[in-house]
């Protein structure tokens, strides 16, 4: 096919492909190819909805390392309900501009929404320092800091969110939550008060600043505002306990005890409603009633000590399992492992890391034994889906080598799930493994329905 007869056949090719392929066979049909002109005519011919994927791809394909042109069908993806294929295209296109803020904006949006807190925390701490101010985005970093314990971390986060967009009610109150919980409680105060003046019906800043109003000794002060708080929420067992506290502290006795009673009604387990009935009680009088009621209270005391033991009994054993299972110890493994099953037998996780751990062992009845326990306690869910849970627990948990075997048997049971492949792409680029990052890669990218 000569030059003249190339052009002419280009030219009438139908469909997406036709445009990009116009472009890059240009040099033939005595054009110089200009990839800037290929992808300026690709994310043009890309507004129409259904070529856009199409035609973003074909672009890739003849410029792979362009990251505007990546990023651009992370977008694509996004809004057609892809969001792992999405993150893929946002992760690549940072591994391609590491300061590309929105692509980073976008990573820690969809990590903060699919609960992945490590990620997200990592991805918007980033796009911060390339430039993004988002109120939303301080606003969830605020949160992330908060979780962590970083309090001081948390309330630059909220100002910042606070100076972009004033007057937000929800950042208001989490700044305001956040000085009650570092004991600024006079800066609370002022701030919850700002808030209810602007938002007389916010049950919670009601709520929260008669907490606040309790913590400063102003009683009288606190019973209206959780008289308040309550009217706008009236079934919630917490107000009914702030405001019986409140009223035994103003000496409203009998207030109190209506209160009180109220919250245990709701919440037949709150220790702190128990013992202020008790308290109540006492000061009406009523030794006998108070004796049950504190009674009451010191029995769940003893067993929230004892449930509180127990986590930490378990995390030790189940983290010792892990640090034995990538030593290559796994005797030493499977016996801490089958001590943490002991405290919380139905723990699927366990069952899970046990199982496997089994194999390794060459115990195939033990582990055939263990596999029919975890199906049966799978109630509905697919066993593909609890290991992906499973290994993105351990990959934020710094198990990589042990996150990517667990994500390995999730995609071997179900070769379509995206969000497993998402995270073996991630671990394996962070283990310095190319090729089974790029094997996961093009599997994802493959892809063209949602799993």
């Amino acid at each position: 096919m000569n030059n003249a007869t190339q052009c002419n056949h280009v030219r009438r090719m139908g469909g997406v492909t036709a445009l990009v392929t116009w472009l890059v066979w240009g040099l033939g049909c005595g054009q110089a190819f200009d990839r800037e002109a290929v992808l300026a005519e690709a994310r043009k011919a890309g507004q129409r909805k259904d070529d856009r994927e199409a035609v973003l791809r074909e672009a890739l394909a003849h410029a792979p390392h362009d990251a505007e042109t990546r990023y651009d069908l992370g977008q694509v993806l996004l809004r057609s309900g892809r969001p792992f294929q999405a993150r893929l295209q946002f992760f690549r296109t940072v591994r391609l501009d590491s300061t590309h803020r929105d692509a980073l904006r976008h990573l820690g949006l969809l990590a903060y929404q699919a609960g992945d807190q490590t990620e997200a925390l990592e991805m918007l701490e980033r796009a911060v320092r390339a430039g993004a101010r988002e109120a939303h985005i301080h606003d969830k970093l605020g949160i992330l800091y908060s979780k962590a314990g970083w309090v001081e971390e948390a309330k630059a986060q909220v100002r910042e969110a606070l100076r972009l967009h004033p007057g937000h009610l929800r950042n208001r109150l989490n700044l305001a939550t956040l000085n009650q919980e570092t004991g600024a409680y006079d800066n609370a105060r002022q701030e919850l008060e700002g808030i209810v003046a602007d938002f007389p019906n916010s049950w919670d800043a009601h709520f929260s600043l008669g907490k606040v109003y309790r913590e400063l000794g102003q009683s009288e002060a606190a019973v209206l505002s959780l008289e308040r708080a309550l009217v706008l929420k009236s079934n919630d067992a917490e107000i009914h306990y702030q405001l019986g506290a409140a009223r035994l502290q103003a000496g409203h006795l009998e207030g109190a005890r209506s209160a009180l009673q109220d919250a245990i009604r709701l919440s037949p387990e709150h220790a702190g409603a128990h013992y202020g009935l008790g308290q109540t009680h006492r000061r009406m009088g009523q030794p006998e009633k108070a004796k049950v009621a504190l009674a009451r209270f010191r029995e769940l005391q003893r067993e929230k000590v004892e449930q509180e033991g127990q986590p930490r009994a378990f995390l030790s054993y189940w983290r010792k399992g892990m640090a034995k299972d990538v030593e290559g110890d796994h005797t030493a493994a499977a016996s801490a492992l089958r001590k943490a099953l002991r405290i919380y037998p139905n723990d699927l996780f366990t069952r899970i890391l046990l199982w496997q751990v089994y194999h390794k062992q060459h115990r195939e009845k033990k582990a055939g034994e263990m596999f029919h326990s975890i199906q049966s306690r799978l109630k509905g869910r697919r066993l593909s889906d609890v290991c992906t849970e499973l290994g993105v627990l351990l990959m934020h948990r710094g198990v990589k080598e042990k996150a990517v075997e667990v994500l390995e048997e999730a995609v071997a049971r179900d070769p379509g799930l995206e969000r497993a492949r998402y995270y073996l792409v991630v671990l394996y680029h962070r283990l310095g493994q190319p090729h089974r990052e790029a094997a996961h890669t093009r599997a994802l990218e493959a892809r063209t329905t949602v799993r």
